[in-house]
């Protein structure tokens, strides 16, 4: 009762600024400037009133949606129609992008989780950035990740993805989410892993040694193969080494060398 209440005021003082004015407001325009207050009101207090309306024949052009949660909505967006193209930290839980395009669409921190027949391509979105964006579900269709961001970027559910690590935006894959990704026949040699979360992927080899700043920290590097190289110099602080293949971490080189000639001659034998 006390957002309806606070929604009227705000609209009754917002209707004052024009009443002055001769014109009066069309149906269409009623329900455009009701919904652009509506908004507005959510991105600033995010009170989830949306969940409360009817908005299956709401048009959403040239609204600015950039921050709204849409979850338990039945809201039906077009990314080409919105202001500014502009998904940015919008949460759309639950809608559905059926036969919708998201060429030169922001989804930086956009939040994709349980959204339906999302398919992207990313080369296409605005400035090649999905930064800090949660991409469960999205199939990308196998396309090419060239010079895209995905910095923080939540791909651990996602669909046909296809990564080579040397041609993301500046061969960073920090504090992404790469589960159900396979990294056959691909090269780590100065990438940014720190912060990075392999759990669910494949295949991916990686050499401590000539990653970028030889540093894991923060990462977790289940199923990923170390090959049984050195971690000399390399920070592993807070890294999780819970289900890493041929891994040999001592602090110590001479330990390691040791370690590595048993192995060697335990295979032999």
């Amino acid at each position: 009762m006390e957002n309806k209440k606070s929604l009227y005021y705000e609209l009754k003082n917002e209707l004052e600024k024009i009443k002055d004015k001769t014109k009066k407001l069309k149906e269409d325009e009623i329900i455009n400037y009701l919904l652009e207050i509506i908004l507005d009101e959510e991105r600033k207090n995010n009170n989830k009133i949306l969940q409360y309306f009817n908005l299956e024949n709401i048009s959403f052009e040239n609204q600015n949606i950039e921050g709204i949660d849409f979850t338990n909505t039945n809201a039906i967006i077009d990314p080409q129609t919105i202001y500014g193209k502009n998904l940015k930290n919008t949460i759309l839980n639950g809608i559905d992008f059926k036969d919708m395009s998201f060429n030169n669409t922001i989804i930086v921190g956009t939040n994709f989780k349980n959204a339906k027949n999302v398919h992207i391509d990313p080369q296409t979105i605005k400035n090649k950035t999905m930064a800090k964006a949660q991409l469960s579900g999205i199939d990308f269709e196998q396309r090419p990740f060239e010079d895209v961001s995905i910095w923080d970027a939540d791909l651990s559910e996602s669909k046909n993805v296809t990564i080579d690590p040397q041609t993301v935006k500046n061969k960073l894959l920090g504090y992404a989410k790469l589960g159900n990704i396979d990294f056959k026949d691909k090269s780590f040699d100065n990438v940014g892993i720190f912060g990075t979360d392999f759990r669910g992927s494949q295949n991916a080899i990686i050499d401590p040694q000539t990653i970028t700043f030889k540093s894991l920290k923060n990462s977790v590097v289940s199923k990923v193969d170390f090959n049984n190289n050195s971690f000399e110099g390399v920070n592993v602080t807070n890294t999780n080494f819970e289900g890493a293949l041929n891994c040999i971490y001592v602090k110590e080189e001479n330990e390691y060398e040791k370690i590595k000639k048993l192995i060697k001659k335990i295979n032999n034998e």
